[in-house]
């Protein structure tokens, strides 16, 4: 609650009121000292806006985002402001829709992600920084503001079970290509719909690299979860994917891209522009936070979600404690 700015200024009016006849030097003096102690009580009444504006802070369901959303909820309240939990909101759609109807004012995504699922772009840009200002660039006509990216990257490619690679030698993309085409054209693969039919799925790695995935072996699912998931339980001996998260606990191999067909995708942090407007000093804790989110740091995190069974509130909540971020009181405002 702002503080009350109500008071009585009768003894002030009388220290500045206009008096007959030059005025001395003792009374100037009490003149600005009466102007000068208004206007710090004037300031002193402002409320801050920190507390002003409830911040929503959303995120989708999956482990990684639990995580992220909760560790960006308590960096924001240990730098003061207000927040609104909406950490586990749904699909990533659900959360992107939610954001640009302005009911989200902050949340994390990756960078190809934005680009191609949100903005409809068919066409990949290779160069990380690139794509991080496009998306910046484009993203403001929704009233997205796209502040900066974490040290974490995203890759897509071909993963394989690691006892099965060594067996062949493989260690990209490029020997596999040679496996199937020389030795095993019957190689399964576990892959989403949208993936196996999109040029920038499997239909454009078999293009770039020469070799192609008979139809009968294809095994399609609902999602990369459950193709990482089959991939394992040796259902199929190739699935499209990212690197696991929780790699000390999952024995999958990602194949090395070495003609750069997959993007890099930067993790990266956004906020609403008229939330950014009306609290410029959010970007401050938010960019702090992103420099503590590295590869190593978030693949810890996820293990002790997915691993260890731990709760990601908690998790999350230890790693902001433990962090020993000291918040600069003059840029958070």
């Amino acid at each position: 609650m702002a503080p009350s700015c109500s008071t009585n200024f009768g003894m002030g009016n009388a220290m500045i009121r206009k008096t007959r006849g030059p005025r001395t030097t003792s009374q100037t003096s009490l003149w600005v000292i009466a102007v000068c102690l208004l206007f710090l009580f004037m300031v002193s009444c402002q409320p801050d806006p920190r507390q002003r504006l409830a911040i929503t802070v959303a995120s989708g369901d999956d482990p990684e985002q639990l995580i992220l959303g909760k560790a960006t909820v308590y960096a924001l309240e240990a730098a003061g402001y207000k927040v609104t939990d909406k950490t586990g909101l749904g699909a990533p759609w659900v959360v992107r829709k939610a954001f640009e109807a302005g009911n989200v004012d902050v949340c994390w995504d990756y960078t190809d992600t934005v680009w191609s699922k949100y903005l409809h772009h068919d066409q990949p840009i290779l160069n990380g920084e690139e794509l991080f200002q496009k998306v910046r660039q484009e993203d403001l006509l929704n009233g997205i503001t796209w502040i900066s990216t974490a040290r974490r990257q995203r890759h897509v490619t071909i993963l394989v079970r690691k006892s099965w690679a060594q067996q062949r030698g493989l260690l990209t993309i490029e020997d596999l290509a040679h496996y199937i085409k020389r030795e095993n054209p019957e190689v399964s693969l576990c892959t989403t719909e949208e993936s196996y039919r999109s040029a920038k799925g499997i239909h454009g790695v078999e293009a770039i690299y020469g070799f192609h995935f008979e139809e009968k072996q294809l095994r399609l699912v609902s999602s990369e979860e459950e193709a990482l998931a089959a991939l394992q339980q040796g259902h199929c001996e190739c699935a499209l994917g990212t690197r696991p998260n929780d790699a000390r606990g999952i024995d999958l191999l990602p194949l090395r891209d070495t003609r750069g067909f997959f993007p890099p995708s930067q993790l990266a942090v956004a906020v609403h522009t008229t939330t950014l407007r009306e609290l410029p000093g959010i970007e401050y804790p938010l960019r702090k936070l992103g420099t503590l989110l590295t590869d190593k740091a978030l693949d810890e995190l996820l293990y002790q979600v997915l691993v260890e069974e731990k709760p990601p509130e908690r998790v999350a909540k230890r790693f902001i404690q433990d962090s020993g971020i000291q918040w600069d009181s003059r840029q958070v405002r």
